[in-house]
């Protein structure tokens, strides 16, 4: 389920892999569901087979969050993309990842057409960026 409903995008420079923080992680945690554990191992294996940079880039919607674990939205998107990352290295992905978390800061970037629900629900979630191969 989790890679049906990712959302492939295009940047200018990578391949971007949208994968919904309502089917990896429960609210406000950074462990992964079964579903998702199993959906991020079959991920790892297909992109073990790229010699692509990749970036892991966690983001939250701005409804702040403050828990003891989780100070922040900051804190949340990190430690999920770190997650994402380290299901991705047991899964045999052998390159290096780049790990990121955005938490809010692309929120103003989701289109205002899609109402505020909406564009909560996208917000959440977790970018693979699939970098270009560079030319040598």
């Amino acid at each position: 389920r989790v890679m049906r409903e990712a959302v492939l995008g295009r940047t200018r420079d990578a391949l971007v892999v949208s994968l919904p923080a309502h089917l990896l992680f429960e609210s406000a945690s950074d462990r992964l569901t079964s579903g998702a554990d199993t959906a991020l191992f079959r991920l790892g294996g297909l992109l073990a087979n790229l010699k692509n940079d990749i970036a892991v880039i966690g983001h939250t919607d701005p409804q702040p969050i403050t828990t003891e674990r989780f100070p922040s939205n900051w804190e949340l998107s990190l430690s999920r993309a770190l997650t994402v990352a380290g299901a991705l290295r047991q899964a045999g992905y052998p390159h290096s990842l780049q790990v990121l978390g955005a938490a809010e800061s692309r929120f103003a970037d989701l289109p205002a057409s899609l109402g505020e629900a909406s564009r909560h629900a996208l917000a959440r979630r977790v970018d693979l960026l699939i970098r270009d191969m560079k030319e040598h």
